[in-house]
């Protein structure tokens, strides 16, 4: 079976940034979060399956906000374990997200504002805990191009150059018009950008996209898609990234003519937009375990209970579930005085 053509399709989806985080690979976001009845917050997160030479764009939790080991996998010693430990004392912010605040570009990382609230009626107290996990958007750029899946199966099975020319012609159209329309989103809301920051006038708007799409529109060609694919996936990516600069300096030039200075914030626009959307591709490929102890036992929740542990609860999902729509976390236990938590009194 030849996958060069599957790879290549993935490449020409990344966005208009560098594409070395490209095999990533799926890694496994595991974290148990205990809450105490004083309030305080024990949080453990554990990152499997990361390989040693992790290099992509999704944020890990780092060394200035948590207690972070690394250590080898013993399972495959190509891949390594983190573990990253943090306390929150009683009436502290819980992390929104794994990236540190003074990371660049923090705020495009995977957000889940989070928090836990206490009351008491009677000789009861109540624990509330909330997590949203923000939506990425990813339906935006992908566009409404839908390559036949029984005529991929026939190119991954005989593999492009082998398939029929019927197949091949077919297919490469098609994977030409799913690239344009993946970049042009990407211009849009660039271009977007610039308008509602008062950089340019509607009228710029306009012209720009309709310059912009034929410059990507003349560039992506079925020819030049099928000289990809010949190529190892080194060269592979050193084509398609020489390729992206080629068209990002074309698009910046032809708004810079329009409006002086405009060219460098549509470049720094076009990155930002396909930072989004890279962060997006690779923590997609990403799965998501949370482990919640509350005091007491679990009264309301929309995540899985366990029967032998009622102050226990727990949510699994995968990192594509995320696209174009947000996860929430709710829990809400009750203890009644003197009862103390199991989890406290371990």
């Amino acid at each position: 079976m030849d996958y060069s053509n599957h790879k290549l399709r993935n490449f020409l989806m990344i966005p208009l940034i560098a594409m070395a985080g490209f095999s990533a690979g799926c890694l496994r976001f595991s974290e148990q979060i205990t809450i105490l009845e004083n309030g305080q917050a024990e949080i453990n997160v554990t990152v499997s399956d990361l390989p040693i030479d992790y290099d992509a764009s999704v944020a890990m939790p780092g060394l200035q906000e948590w207690e972070v080991t690394r250590r080898e996998d013993p399972a495959d010693p190509k891949n390594q374990i983190l573990q990253a430990l943090k306390t929150i004392l009683p009436g502290g912010a819980f992390p929104s997200s794994f990236a540190d605040s003074t990371e660049p570009f923090a705020d495009q990382q995977l957000q889940f504002p989070t928090s836990i609230k206490s009351w008491s009626r009677d000789n009861t107290t109540f624990y509330e805990f909330t997590r949203d996990y923000q939506a990425r958007r990813m339906a935006r750029f992908e566009g409404n191009v839908v390559i036949d899946e029984d005529l991929e199966d026939r190119i991954l099975e005989n593999g492009i150059f082998a398939a029929s020319e019927e197949d091949r012609g077919l297919y490469l159209d098609l994977l030409a018009k799913q690239t344009i329309q993946h970049h042009q989103a990407f211009l849009l809301e660039a271009v977007g950008s610039l308008l509602v920051q008062g950089i340019i006038e509607l009228e710029d708007h306009q012209f720009i996209l309709e310059s912009g799409n034929e410059i990507l529109t003349e560039s992506i060609r079925p020819e030049m898609i099928l000289e990809a694919m010949a190529l190892d996936d080194e060269a592979m990516a050193q084509a398609l990234e020489q390729w992206v600069e080629t068209n990002t300096e074309k698009i910046c030039q032809v708004m810079e003519t329009r409006q002086a200075g405009s060219g460098p914030e549509l470049e720094k626009n076009l990155a930002d937009v396909a930072r989004e959307c890279d962060i997006s591709f690779h923590t997609g490929n990403h799965h998501f375990h949370v482990d919640l102890n509350l005091p007491g036992t679990i009264i309301s929740t929309n995540g899985l209970i366990d029967p032998l542990d009622p102050g226990h609860v727990s949510w699994d999902f995968k990192g594509e579930d995320l696209f174009d729509r947000g996860i929430p976390l709710h829990a809400v236990s009750a203890v009644r005085a003197n009862e103390g938590s199991a989890h406290e009194q371990q």
